[in-house]
C-alpha cells in the first residue's frame, strides 16, 4: 500500500464566503489503495463529502473507522488525521476556518452530513457544528502518553521558532532517540517531519486569508531558508508555493 501526503488544495477551486471563511472544491483521483498523514496547523478544517468510497477510512488510535454514506470530517488546529483511500474518484468539499471557536469539538471528529446544511457564512458553519447531535472521534493519536502530548504542544506553541532536534530534546529533557521514539509511536511522525507539516499548513493559511509574499511567509513560518521551504511545500502539497499562491486567488 502506497503511503502519500494528501494533497488536498492541488487543482482545487476557491471562493472567499467571507472574511474568516473560505471555501474549496476538488476532484480525487487516488491511481492505487493510499494512506494519507496529514498535520494540520492553527486553523480550522471542514471536509464535506457527499459520496464517499465505500472503503474510505478514518484511522482512530490504530483502529480503521468505515464511515457510511455522505460525511464530513471536522478538524481543529494542530490535529493530525490519517485517511486510507482505495483506488478511487471521488469529489468533495472544503472549509477553512481561520479563527477556532470556544463550543466546537477540540479533536479530529466526523459525523453524518445531511442534506438540508447550508454553509454560506462564518456563523453558519458554527451553527452547524454546534448544531450535530453525535460526533464520531477521527484523531489518530493516542492521547495516554503524556511526553508525546507535552513534546506536541511545544511545538505547537513555538513552530514559528527556529529549533532542531538537538534543542527539542534538551527543553524536553531527553535524549534525541528517546524524544523521536515517544513521538514517532503516538503519532507516526518525527517531531521534525511534524513541525514541518504544522508550518507548511500555516503558510497555506496565510496565502488564503490575503495576498502573500513568499519570501516573507518562508520566514514568518519559521523556516530560515527558502529553497528548504519550497521543497517541503512540493513535497506535502504537490506544486510550488507560487503556484499555488498565484491558484488561490
Amino acid at each position: 500500500m502506497e503511503e502519500q501526503s494528501l494533497e488536498i488544495w492541488r487543482n482545487a477551486n476557491f471562493k472567499r464566503i467571507d472574511a474568516r471563511l473560505v471555501t474549496f472544491q476538488r476532484t480525487h483521483n487516488c491511481q492505487s489503495e493510499s494512506t494519507y498523514l496529514d498535520a494540520y496547523g492553527p486553523s480550522c478544517y471542514l471536509f464535506v463529502c457527499k459520496n464517499p468510497p465505500k472503503s474510505l477510512a478514518i484511522n482512530h488510535k490504530g483502529q480503521w473507522q468505515k464511515p457510511q454514506g455522505a460525511i464530513a470530517i471536522y478538524i481543529p488546529p494542530f490535529s493530525i488525521v490519517e485517511w486510507k483511500l482505495p483506488k478511487c474518484h471521488f469529489s468533495w468539499e472544503g472549509f477553512n476556518f481561520s479563527q477556532p471557536q470556544e463550543g466546537l469539538p477540540k479533536q479530529a471528529v466526523y459525523f453524518s452530513w445531511q442534506k438540508e446544511f447550508q454553509i454560506n457564512s462564518t456563523q453558519e458553519f458554527i451553527n452547524t457544528l454546534k448544531s450535530i447531535a453525535k460526533f464520531y472521534p477521527g484523531y489518530k493519536e493516542d492521547t495516554h502518553n503524556l511526553e508525546a502530548i507535552k513534546i506536541k504542544e511545544f511545538i505547537d506553541n513555538h513552530f514559528q521558532k527556529e529549533f532542531g532536534l538537538e534543542e527539542l530534546a534538551k527543553t524536553m529533557a531527553m535524549s534525541r532517540a528517546k524524544l523521536t521514539r515517544i513521538f514517532r509511536k503516538s503519532y507516526d511522525l518525527s517531531p521534525i517531519e511534524y513541525k514541518n507539516r504544522v508550518r507548511i499548513f500555516y503558510t497555506i493559511q496565510k496565502m488564503l486569508e490575503q495576498s502573500s509574499i513568499i519570501t516573507e511567509l518562508t520566514f514568518d513560518s519559521g523556516f530560515n531558508d527558502s529553497s528548504n521551504f519550497n521543497r517541503k511545500f512540493k513535497s506535502l502539497i504537490g506544486e510550488k508555493p507560487s503556484v499555488f499562491n498565484w491558484q488561490k486567488k
